[in-house]
């Protein structure tokens, strides 16, 4: 007598799509997309009052932040991680940086701990998974 195994595979998958994507194609956040676009400008004011003093004393004395982008979790709307990227140059070359960092938090509460930093913390503040900073994050990619 022969017997039949059947296997079954279940797959889960996380549909992850561009947080400031996802704002725009939703009608009713137009709060939370002012709010993005907020700590998108805060958080690049820190950095360039930053930069002279930490990131651009290397190699790069010319370190400009670009676009800082962050992954929804669609369904359970939570970040799930953030890449800030950033050029950089000095009188002979450039480069492109793309700092990613996790999240794993929802997006209400990772904005609101952002938007309620003042502009000399909201780098340096512990924000991240194992009590990390964005800081912490920048100073070892860049």
């Amino acid at each position: 007598m022969k017997s039949i195994v059947l296997i079954m595979f279940i797959c889960s998958s996380v549909l992850a799509v561009d947080y400031d994507s996802y704002l725009k194609s939703q009608a009713n956040m137009t709060y939370e997309k002012s709010q993005f676009d907020f700590i998108k400008e805060k958080l690049k004011r820190s950095f360039n009052d930053l930069c002279g003093d930490t990131y651009c004393e290397g190699d790069y004395d010319q370190i400009i932040p670009q676009d800082l982008a962050c992954e929804l979790d669609a369904e359970t709307k939570m970040i799930t991680s953030c890449s800030w990227s950033f050029d950089a140059s000095n009188d002979e070359t450039s480069m492109f940086y793309n700092c990613r960092f996790e999240v794993s938090q929802s997006a209400s509460t990772f904005f609101r701990k952002l938007e309620a930093s003042d502009l000399e913390s909201i780098l340096t503040k512990n924000v991240l998974p194992q009590k990390k900073s964005i800081n912490d994050v920048l100073l070892n990619c860049l």
